[in-house]
């Protein structure tokens, strides 16, 4: 202990030292330091870690260790708003068709036969608004440089609802119906999210504006 007690006062001169000579015209940099000790050795070494400053002679590892990390947090530009817009009307417009399927099915059901023409009909506008929106997707992602997911997500959506199109040509209501819920949530889901993913955060000025 008392071996310790003179390395560690070394320490706080070296620490203080670097502190107030680190240059002129650049600002001190606090340098965070440990101490370490080996097994077996009563001396005690401190170690520092953390980002030094070139005047106080770091490495060049540590330099381009630091521009890497200031690199690699700037930020991805925001897609172009066609596109944006473009994916939500498509996705708004698809879930417009999607209910209006649900309520022209439920007509049906309940006795008024003449309606089964309109959800024939309405299915194919459905589907085309969903293809319409593959490709909006498609162009977030490129040449927008947004997510993938999106465009993932679509065409599941038509995988699924080409399935839900040829159970209800085949009469197949078991299944016709539950998918048709199905696709209702999720179309439901990636449209609100279209609508709340893009939205522009209002800077400080405009929030001190309005306060």
């Amino acid at each position: 202990m008392a071996s310790r007690l003179p390395a560690a006062m070394i320490v706080s001169v070296l620490r203080v030292f670097m502190l107030h000579k680190v240059g002129e015209g650049s600002k001190p940099h606090v340098i965070p330091l440990t101490y370490v000790s080996e097994p077996g050795s009563p001396v005690v070494r401190p170690r520092a870690y953390g980002v030094v400053p070139s005047g106080v002679g770091c490495d060049r590892g540590a330099r381009l260790g630091s521009i890497s990390v200031m690199s690699s947090s700037a930020p991805t530009p925001a897609p172009r708003a066609w596109i944006v817009w473009s994916l939500r009307l498509t996705a708004t417009f698809h879930l417009v068709g999607v209910l209006a399927q649900a309520a022209l099915a439920g007509l049906f059901v309940t006795g008024d036969v003449d309606l089964l023409a309109w959800h024939r009909d309405n299915a194919g506008y459905t589907h085309s608004m969903l293809y319409a929106q593959l490709v909006a997707a498609v162009l977030l992602w490129r040449p927008g440089r947004g997510a993938w997911w999106p465009a993932a997500a679509s065409l599941g959506l038509v995988v699924v609802e080409t399935v839900q199109v040829a159970l209800g040509q085949w009469r197949v209501l078991e299944g016709h119906f539950p998918l048709g819920m199905a696709i209702f949530g999720l179309s439901a889901v990636f449209t609100v999210w279209t609508w709340l993913a893009f939205r522009r955060p209002r800077n400080s000025a405009e929030v001190e504006g309005t306060a």
